[in-house]
Order: C-alpha cells, then sequence, then structure tokens
C-alpha cells in the first residue's frame, strides 16, 4: 500500500480562513488507523491537529451527547508503545485545553475534563476493567487517545483532542 492510499479513499477538504489552511476529514478508527492518518497527514505539511471522537463513559452522571476533554489516556492499547516507552498513561497535550474551555463556557456548553481509557479490544472491556479504570479516576472509554497521544507527541506535533459522549 503506497503512503496515502487509504486516506484517499476518504473525502478531504482543505478551506483557508485567515490565512490558515484548515484540513478536514473523518479519521479512521483505532489506534493503528488513526496513527496512520497522523504520520500521513504530517508528511503532507499537517504540524497541528484538532481530534473529535466518540466515547463511551464511566461515570454515569455524564450526559450523553456531552463534550469531555481528556487530560490523560491510560494505554490499554497496542499502537502508543511503538512510539513512546513503557508507561500507565499519557499525558495529553493541554495547550489549547483553556482555548477550548473558554468557547465552551461562551456558548453555555458544560463539560467534564478527566481521564480516558484507551483499549482496542472491544470484548476485553470487562466489568472488573471498568472498575479499576475508574479507581484510577477516569472518566470515559475510546479506542484511539493514547495513539494519538503518542505519535503526536514523538513527532512533537501540536494537537487537542475531545469527544463526546455516545454511549452511556
Amino acid at each position: 500500500v503506497k503512503a496515502g492510499e487509504l486516506m484517499q479513499k476518504r473525502p478531504i477538504y482543505i478551506l483557508e480562513y485567515k490565512n490558515i489552511k484548515i484540513t478536514l476529514f473523518m479519521a479512521g478508527i483505532s489506534g493503528p488507523w488513526i496513527s496512520q492518518d497522523i504520520e500521513e497527514l504530517n508528511i503532507n505539511g499537517v504540524d497541528t491537529l484538532i481530534i473529535f471522537g466518540n466515547c463511551g463513559v464511566l461515570d454515569k452522571s455524564i450526559a450523553d451527547c456531552s463534550i469531555i476533554i481528556p487530560n490523560r489516556a491510560y494505554r490499554d492499547d497496542g499502537t502508543s508503545y511503538h512510539y513512546l516507552p513503557d508507561s500507565e498513561y499519557v499525558e495529553l497535550d493541554n495547550k489549547y485545553t483553556d482555548l477550548f474551555k473558554d468557547i465552551l463556557k461562551e456558548y453555555k456548553f458544560e463539560y467534564t475534563e478527566g481521564a480516558t481509557w484507551t483499549i482496542d479490544a472491544f470484548y476485553r472491556e470487562t466489568r472488573e476493567k471498568i472498575e479499576l479504570y475508574r479507581k484510577k479516576g477516569v472518566v470515559c472509554v475510546e479506542m484511539e487517545g493514547a495513539s494519538i497521544g503518542a505519535v503526536c507527541k514523538y513527532k512533537k506535533l501540536n494537537y487537542f483532542t475531545f469527544y463526546y459522549a455516545g454511549d452511556n
């Protein structure tokens, strides 16, 4: 497979706003796929990413479709370990967090900030693991967060991720 071949099968939109080029597209689902997207986008000149995704919640008080801002991603995936040394979690980039919170407050959107759990094995989200991560203060679960953080740290890219709660 040639670099970019998989990405070419998805529409990519490039627009310019205030002399800044913005690339919009549907990112791949899973750590390996989104990591490939980030690598290929970076090779093609993208150095800052804003990634909006879906997650399940571990805290029943978080309403469906509410916004979650992750600050760290617990690593229960495979991809992130190919980019960073072993560790329990990846601290996620907070460079744009305050700006994003200001926007949410301006438009009166509620949000939750907290840790996320990245797992890439659907049927291994067991009750025992859910309880373990709840005890660590994790508020949501998804499939890409630790991979995104690891790839972007490794490549020294600016990035910001946020989720909407879609599985309570």
